[in-house]
């Protein structure tokens, strides 16, 4: 009896959002692995129609106030629409950009609510995003790429482009890394595998040579660490993050021209230092090129997606700010900005008044996955990424999450 009564549990649990669970994972491995497939919307039909099956109206009873993130980002997007309309020169790239905006936007606003209605299920979509690291590193090992990549000289895994690759190994390191911190994991094998993951991710990155990579994943192990060695106390301390934050800092940029020692990485380091450094690449000139452009246009900017039609190359700027402060000027750029401002203030106000370690953890990697994306976007425009905003209302809907249970004094770990 206690046996078939363990089965029955066993089914229900199975049973208990099984279509939504599995529509969550296989729209995040395709819109972290395969999104420029144009597989990505398909999958996201599957995923709402896996949602709205779940009776989503009775989240209006569960949603006392809509986050400040979604709200900021939400009113952007319209921002960017109706004074676009009225600065565009060229309305087929502005429509093209604001189409693909509107609907990540959506999606994000649906997953969103998907966590509202449980929050368990943030463990999926971080699983998820482990596997579509694991996927781009398989593809490479076995060869399921096509000729003219594996014939490159950086590493693409499934990726358009070998930078987008090296972001992919940043993210799918963010899930190991969290993981790590949960309690049930903290055995020796465990870390063991946990640590060998991260080595063939960081191959990886180095393989990629992508410079944005590297600098967000040594900031994002240092910043782990540093959080980690914090958290062991009761109470959390300020100085107990920064000082261990400065030394593991210290020894990570003393040990970084060791660790990158005849890799693709190292080639492109010093291939820029021999272009001039800085000022001799083409990034800094779409910085310097971007701010002439607000300076021109300051109160509306040029609209979405116009950035290269000014820039003589007809390139985007590959820089979240200079495309956000060049498309919805001053005030457009001061609103998207703050959905990033916002999340970190939060979930760092939120660690302060946490007595539970892991939760407190939590949100403290909530803080370092912002900073580290915003790091990311230096070199990517964040908006017109899935994966980036993914990661973002993952860190959004968690923090309600915490928000909400305070409120209602009934606080619990995920």
């Amino acid at each position: 009896m206690p046996q078939k009564s363990k089965l029955l549990t066993l089914f229900k649990t199975v049973k208990n959002n099984f279509f939504l669970k599995i529509s969550l994972i296989a729209f995040i491995v395709v819109a972290f692995t395969f999104n420029e497939t144009g597989l990505m919307p398909a999958f996201a039909m599957i995923m709402t129609f896996a949602f709205l099956l779940k009776e989503p109206y009775r989240l209006f009873f569960k949603i006392k106030k809509y986050p400040i993130e979604l709200k900021l980002l939400n009113c952007w997007v319209a921002w960017a629409y109706f004074t676009g309309v009225f600065t565009v020169k060229n309305i087929n790239l502005f429509m093209n950009g604001f189409s693909s905006l509107i609907l990540l936007v959506i999606l994000i606003n649906v997953i969103f609510l998907i966590l509202v209605y449980d929050i368990r299920l943030i463990k999926h979509l971080i699983f998820a995003i482990f596997i579509s690291g694991l996927l781009q590193i398989l593809a490479i090992q076995f060869g399921f790429q096509t000729e003219e990549m594996i014939n490159k000289e950086r590493e693409y895994g499934l990726a358009g482009n070998p930078n987008s690759f090296g972001l992919k190994m940043v993210f799918a390191s963010m899930s190991i890394l969290i993981f790590m911190s949960f309690k049930k994991f903290k055995v020796n094998l465990t870390w063991i595998v946990a640590i060998a993951l991260l080595i063939v991710f960081l191959d990886g990155v180095f393989d990629s040579g992508s410079r944005k990579s590297a600098m967000s994943f040594f900031v994002l192990i240092v910043g782990f660490i540093g959080i980690y060695k914090a958290n062991q106390k009761y109470k959390l301390s300020i100085s107990k993050i920064f000082i261990p934050l400065l030394i593991i800092g210290l020894i990570t940029y003393a040990l970084i021209p060791i660790i990158m020692e005849g890799t693709v990485l190292e080639e492109r380091f010093e291939m820029g230092e021999e272009r001039g450094g800085v000022e001799g690449d083409i990034r800094y000139k779409m910085f310097t090129f971007g701010l002439q452009l607000f300076a021109d246009n300051p109160i509306f900017g040029v609209g979405l997606n116009n950035y290269r039609v000014y820039f003589f190359s007809g390139q985007y700027s590959h820089s979240d700010y200079v495309e956000s402060l060049t498309s919805t000027g001053l005030f457009g750029f001061i609103i998207y900005q703050f959905v990033y401002i916002m999340a970190i203030i939060k979930s760092y106000k939120l660690s302060k008044i946490i007595m539970d370690k892991q939760v407190r953890f939590n949100l403290l990697f909530c803080t370092l996955i912002v900073i580290t994306t915003k790091i990311i976007g230096l070199g990517i425009i964040l908006y017109n990424s899935p994966s980036a905003m993914i990661i973002m209302v993952g860190v959004i809907g968690y923090v309600y999450h915490v928000e909400q249970r305070i409120n209602n004094k009934s606080l619990s770990t995920f």
